[in-house]
């Protein structure tokens, strides 16, 4: 939410077979689309930032990350993340942007700005959707282990100044 605005993906179709190729800004109070941002093909993860006056999104369709600037609602800043990238959560402590990449099993942590890919995290696992929890100071993400269909594990990742972490843990 960003001062009463949501940002969420078009609706889909249940027809459609690809993500869709837009986000849509929602207006809380009054319960309408006020804008409509084009250009992010395959939208996956929506994340606002109103500390940074931004707004994440996922491209799955480019593997790209793009920053939206949300008075104007135009994509700013753009990057590559790595395959199928997913989720995309706001790390406060260190100001950074983190991306779950569902096909090769990664986090990529990102400059807030300029978007540039300044660590990866080998989670090894399919990895899909990110957060960031301000408290332990990690980043957790759901991980499908190979031959399994849905995510049976909730692995922490470090973050950006920590080192690599295994920890495990079931989901509650």
């Amino acid at each position: 939410m960003y001062y009463g605005k949501y940002y969420v993906f078009r609706e889909i179709d249940a027809r459609q077979s690809v993500a869709p190729s837009c986000s849509r800004r929602f207006d809380a109070a009054t319960s309408s689309v006020e804008a409509e941002v084009t250009g992010i093909d395959g939208v996956h993860g929506v994340v606002a930032v109103p500390v940074r006056g931004l707004v994440y999104a996922t491209a799955t369709g480019t593997d790209e990350v793009v920053s939206i600037d949300p008075a104007t609602n135009e994509i700013i800043a753009r990057a590559s993340t790595g395959a199928f990238p997913d989720g995309v959560a706001y790390d406060a402590t260190d100001d950074r942007v983190l991306v779950s990449n569902k096909a090769d099993g990664s986090i990529t942590v990102h400059d807030p700005v300029t978007l540039r890919i300044e660590r990866t995290i080998e989670v090894g696992e399919e990895s899909g959707n990110v957060v960031y929890d301000p408290v332990s100071d990690l980043g957790y993400t759901a991980t499908t282990p190979p031959g399994t269909r849905s995510p049976t594990w909730w692995r922490s990742v470090p973050c950006p100044t920590r080192r690599p972490s295994s920890t495990r843990s079931s989901p509650s």
